[in-house]
C-alpha cells in the first residue's frame, strides 16, 4: 500500500486536519518488516561469512597478531553463529587491510547495489604538464556542451559526448591530484 495524499483513494483520504494521520501511516508503512526482516537477514548472513572466510582463508593466528588481537577472539568475533561477539568497523577494516581479502568490501557494495572495482593508481606528471591536461579536458568539455546546445536539444549521441568528456576531466584530475601528491 502506497501513502501520500494524491496517492489514497479518495474514500479513503484523511481529512485536511487530520494530516499527522497520514505521515503516521507513512511511517508506519517505512518501518513494517525493517528489523528482524527476513530477507535481511539473510543478506546480512552472506556479508558475515565473506567476513569469516576472509579471516579463515587467511591464517588466522597471523591475522590475529597483525591486527593486535587475541586468536581467539578475533575467530569468534568473525563466527556469524556467535551471538555473544561481533566484528566491529575496525576489525573489519584491519582484515581488509592485513588480508588485502576484499570478500567482505565486495560482498557489502553488492549488497547495496555497487560493485566493487580495483582502481589503478594515475602515474604522476610535472605539475605543468598536468595541469595542461585539465584545462585541455575541461575546454573539450566546453565545446561538447556547446555543440549540444546549439539546436536546443541534447540527444542520446551528445549525452554519451558529454559524460565521456566529464570522465576524461576525471581522469586528467586524478593525474593532477598524483602529481601534486608527487611534487
Amino acid at each position: 500500500m502506497r501513502f501520500g495524499l494524491f496517492l489514497l483513494a479518495p474514500s479513503v483520504q484523511p481529512p485536511e486536519a487530520d494530516i499527522c494521520w497520514l505521515f503516521e501511516q507513512m511511517i508506519a508503512h517505512a518501518l513494517a518488516g525493517r528489523y528482524g526482516n527476513k530477507a535481511e537477514v539473510l543478506r546480512m548472513e552472506d556479508f558475515l561469512r565473506s567476513c569469516q572466510s576472509a579471516v579463515l582463508d587467511n591464517e588466522a593466528k597471523a591475522l590475529a597478531a597483525k591486527m593486535g588481537v587475541p586468536h581467539v577472539s578475533l575467530l569468534q568475533r568473525a563466527n556469524p553463529d556467535n551471538d555473544a561477539h561481533h566484528l566491529t568497523v575496525e576489525h573489519l577494516f584491519g582484515i581488509l587491510l592485513h588480508t588485502g581479502d576484499m570478500r567482505p568490501l565486495a560482498a557489502l557494495a553488492s549488497e547495496f547495489g555497487f560493485d566493487l572495482v580495483a582502481r589503478a593508481a594515475p602515474k604522476p606528471q610535472a605539475l605543468t604538464k598536468s595541469l595542461i591536461s585539465v584545462g585541455k579536458e575541461v575546454a573539450e568539455l566546453t565545446i561538447a556542451v556547446h555543440e549540444a546546445l546549439d539546436d536546443n536539444h541534447v540527444s542520446a549521441f551528445e549525452k554519451s559526448q558529454i559524460r565521456q568528456e566529464i570522465q576524461h576531466v576525471r581522469q586528467s584530475l586524478d593525474v593532477m591530484d598524483a602529481s601534486v601528491k608527487a611534487a
